[in-house]
């Protein structure tokens, strides 16, 4: 048994609306007994001009999958004071993989 170590990066172009999500898969190339999403770090903003922020969310999670594969996903959202989704927002969210693998 190992734990294997990989660091990712989510990049998220500015757009109004729901909140986004970005899937990908690593594959350990072993069997992988458990994983552990760690975000390590974000940067995200309103596009154009200030504004009160209602709600931040920034999420991070994975499940394993067959034959050595792993599948991780970001999301990312950002609702300014009125409590609509109507102002364009980006970001960047950084995060460690930890998977057990034999």
């Amino acid at each position: 048994m190992a734990i294997v170590m990989v660091k990712e990066n989510f990049a998220f172009p500015s757009v109004t609306g729901p909140q986004q999500l970005q899937t990908r898969q690593i594959n350990f190339g072993r069997t992988v007994q458990n994983v552990a999403v760690i975000l390590q770090g974000f940067n995200i903003q309103y596009d154009k001009g200030d504004h009160h922020v209602l709600e931040e969310s920034i999420e991070v999670g994975g499940f394993v999958l067959p034959n050595g594969v792993v599948e991780i996903t970001a999301n990312l959202l950002l609702r300014d004071g009125s409590g609509n989704i109507d102002d364009p927002y980006s970001g960047t969210i950084d995060a460690v993989v930890l998977a057990d693998v034999v």
